[in-house]
């Protein structure tokens, strides 16, 4: 603390009044607590970043197989329309053989039958 002669002869001085050894002291103690807790906060910080990139990261690669799993599911299913589709069209074009074969022999047989009538 000050004297009261320091304050006297501040007053009739044109300096500024000397400092207080332990008010700077306390000063710079104050100071370098701050720094230390914004290093502590920062570190926290960064560490809780670096979790959090991870986990995206992590989310990333579990999504993408996933991803992986249902295309494979579809492309089995596609794979089975298409079984099945090409199946349908060939059984469709062997039904419609069939259908042309069968018309024309039942012409043949309705022209049979015709001709027998016109012969009695």
């Amino acid at each position: 603390p000050f004297e009261i002669h320091d304050i006297f002869s501040f007053l009739d001085s044109d300096s500024p009044p000397p400092e207080n050894p332990a008010s700077s002291t306390s000063a710079a103690a104050a100071a370098e607590d701050r720094r230390r807790r914004r290093m502590i906060s920062n570190r926290e910080s960064a560490k809780r970043s670096r979790i959090r990139k991870k986990q995206h990261a992590e989310d990333v690669v579990s999504e993408w197989n996933r991803l992986q799993v249902e295309n494979r599911g579809l492309k089995n299913r596609l794979c089975a329309f298409d079984w099945h589709r090409r199946s349908a069209r060939i059984d469709s074009e062997s039904l419609v053989h069939e259908s042309t074969r069968l018309r024309i022999r039942l012409d043949g047989l309705r022209r049979l039958l015709q001709h027998r009538a016109q012969q009695q």
